[in-house]
């Protein structure tokens, strides 16, 4: 019995000391991605600006190595534009949690850009 009891504790250390080793590579992962997309994030604020036209800072974008998606309208109204711009390949894990529970807790791994009908730039998130 007191064998078993002392099998079962090194197992539960075993797990546990592998659920932290994740934790910290996730963790550590989620700062390094985090910090990739706050750089392209102010990479792209220097790029382009407010007031300019949406199709041409799409452009200006594409030709420094970003991938552009297209223009759209996004409402029923067909008001405004909008062009996203991801900042990396992969979901950051903070921006997947922030989804599931209405948190704020970190910036996205997008770029909106939103235009107004006569093709400016009117914000930038």
């Amino acid at each position: 019995m007191l064998r078993m009891k002392k099998q079962l504790k090194k197992t539960i250390n075993v797990i546990v000391a592998i659920i932290l080793i994740v934790l910290v590579v996730l963790v550590i992962s989620e700062y390094k991605m985090r910090a990739d997309i706050e750089d392209k994030y102010r990479n792209v604020k220097s790029l382009i600006n407010v007031g300019m036209d949406i199709d041409e800072a799409a452009k200006i974008l594409q030709e420094n190595g970003f991938r552009v998606g297209e223009k759209y309208s996004p409402t029923k109204k067909h008001d405004y534009y909008q062009v996203d711009i991801p900042l990396t390949e992969k979901v950051p894990l903070s921006a997947t949690i922030q989804e599931i529970t209405g948190l704020k807790i970190g910036g996205r791994g997008f770029v909106i850009l939103i235009g107004n009908l006569d093709n400016k730039i009117i914000a930038i998130e």
